[in-house]
């Protein structure tokens, strides 16, 4: 996940893709912060793509002889995805948080 940390206005915001390279509060260049994803992230992003393999086979009529637990799967794996991506997100602003405490950012 990328980060942005203003030195003008001392604020670090998530950066999206799409965003300019400029603070959204003062117009400033802000420094660009990289944070690598962690073992939670990537267990969201595989439960994301397991209940879509689910959605899909239910979409196209494909029976994977799971019965009513299918529907249970991709509903419990979109949660566990969500809960995930969130504890990984919080993660992530901890570490950019620290990176932000480094004197070479100041």
């Amino acid at each position: 996940m990328k980060f942005q940390y203003c030195r003008n206005c001392k604020t670090l915001q998530k950066r999206s893709w799409y965003s300019f390279f400029s603070c959204r509060r003062c117009g400033a260049k802000p420094v660009v912060i990289y944070i690598k994803t962690g073992i939670i992230g990537y267990v969201a992003y595989a439960a994301t793509f397991i209940a879509m393999f689910l959605v899909v086979a239910k979409v196209i009529e494909y029976d994977l002889g799971l019965g009513d637990l299918n529907l249970y799967l991709m509903f419990g794996l979109l949660t566990v995805a969500m809960v995930c991506m969130f504890y990984e997100i919080g993660r992530e602003e901890r570490l950019a948080i620290e990176k932000v405490k480094d004197p070479h950012l100041r």
